[in-house]
């Protein structure tokens, strides 16, 4: 099935839907309120994992990054890992890391940013 999500003002004037909002709006959608809420096992973008419920349900700054910066780090690390990201402080924000891109990995994040819609898959 196709949902589709759309962002509000609010949430693009933050820099845009937090992982936590998008799997709350997911939930909103396909549950009945009552008796069923869904669990949501996995959201990826193509190739890209970016959240799996094992492994991130209870990680909250994972949960306070905006899709579009989440999508943009999987870009980058998904890429024979091109950038010491294993080496990278935690708290190194998203900016800084885009300082230290390959060309084909700007070229990449450039036609992301352009995209009007994202198509993710969520288990």
């Amino acid at each position: 099935d196709r949902i589709s999500i759309i962002e509000g003002e609010k949430a693009a004037t933050k820099g845009g839907m937090s992982l936590r909002k998008f799997i709350q709006r997911i939930k909103n959608e396909i549950g009945d309120g009552d008796e069923f809420t869904p669990e949501i096992t996995s959201i990826s973008y193509g190739p890209y994992m970016l959240y799996a419920n094992f492994l991130h349900e209870g990680d909250k700054s994972m949960l306070k990054k905006t899709l579009l910066d989440l999508i943009k780090e999987a870009v980058i690390s998904g890429d024979d890992y091109d950038i010491e990201v294993e080496n990278e402080d935690e708290n190194e924000n998203t900016d800084a890391i885009f300082d230290r891109l390959s060309p084909e990995q700007e070229s990449e994040i450039q036609e992301l940013e352009e995209k009007t819609f994202i198509d993710l898959s969520v288990l």
